[in-house]
């Protein structure tokens, strides 16, 4: 899934670069609030994105499956999206709602291209 938003974004947006700028515009605040997740950024800059998710959009199941939805499913999402961007973005979570937090927070770190 994490490839296929990826080329979705892509498609819609041909003449843009990936860098983490484009990354927290296209993604996080275009494509996870069209999706209904309206993300808060909590910190922008160097190279790192930090942003949280106050309404999981799979809250209930995620409570009661955590280890499927958030470890497997939402961990795989994430890996997709590093794959799609041949590896130049790292995602963590950072706080898992269905693990019991308040929030779902996650880094994405931007890769250096000579890495």
């Amino acid at each position: 899934m994490g490839k296929n938003v990826i080329k979705e974004i892509e498609s819609k947006h041909l003449d843009k670069e990936w860098s983490y700028e484009t990354f927290e515009e296209l993604f996080l605040n275009e494509y996870l609030e069209e999706e209904g997740t309206d993300p808060e950024i909590v910190k922008s800059g160097k190279n790192q994105v930090v942003y949280r998710m106050h309404n999981c959009l799979f809250f209930e199941l995620a409570v009661k499956m955590p280890e499927i939805m958030c470890d497997t499913l939402h961990e795989d999402f994430h890996e997709g999206i590093s794959i799609a961007l041949n590896k130049k973005v790292k995602i963590k979570r950072l706080t898992c709602q269905g693990h019991g937090d308040r929030y779902c927070e996650h880094e994405s770190e931007w890769q250096d291209s000579s890495e």
